[in-house]
């Protein structure tokens, strides 16, 4: 008869915990997290029909990629935060080399119009804690404000 109580306030610690982490197996929970901090963030699907988180920051449009899901787009593992930056002269190679050199957050790529693209890659994002979520964040969001000085934008 005790362990039934005992079950019962097990279950009981466990479900805020949960509540309190974030998972790429679980596209919702980014969603909550990334909400709870003020930011909009809207789930859809990319072009292969893994899961993307559509959001924003200091003025700049970004999402959120899924990895290493299955055939049907769940049980994802990484992430992947990306901003591409349209500019009319592009970006030179010595610039994104630079920024890449020198930062340790936001490695930048140019598409074949040497346009910018600000990427972090986050692997096993499984039971995250919502702390280090916001972290990651907070690193995220200084990326962008720097990249965007960096690049005048």
């Amino acid at each position: 008869m005790p362990r039934l109580p005992l079950a019962l306030a097990l279950l009981a610690v466990a479900a805020p915990a949960a509540a309190q982490s974030v998972s790429a197996a679980w596209p919702g929970s980014i969603v909550d997290a990334l909400q709870d901090r003020g930011y909009r963030a809207t789930l859809t699907t990319d072009d292969y029909g893994d899961p993307k988180i559509e959001s924003g920051t200091n003025g700049v449009t970004f999402s959120i990629y899924f990895y290493g899901c299955d055939d049907a787009g769940a049980q994802c593992r990484d992430l992947q935060f990306s901003a591409g930056f349209d500019m009319p002269d592009g970006l030179s190679h010595v610039s994104a080399n630079s920024w890449n050199a020198e930062m340790l957050m936001g490695r930048v790529w140019l598409d074949d119009d040497m346009d910018p693209f600000l990427n972090h890659y986050v692997v096993g994002v499984d039971g995250m804690s919502r702390r280090a979520f916001d972290r990651l964040l907070d690193g995220w969001d200084g990326a962008v404000s720097d990249f965007t000085s960096y690049i005048d934008w």
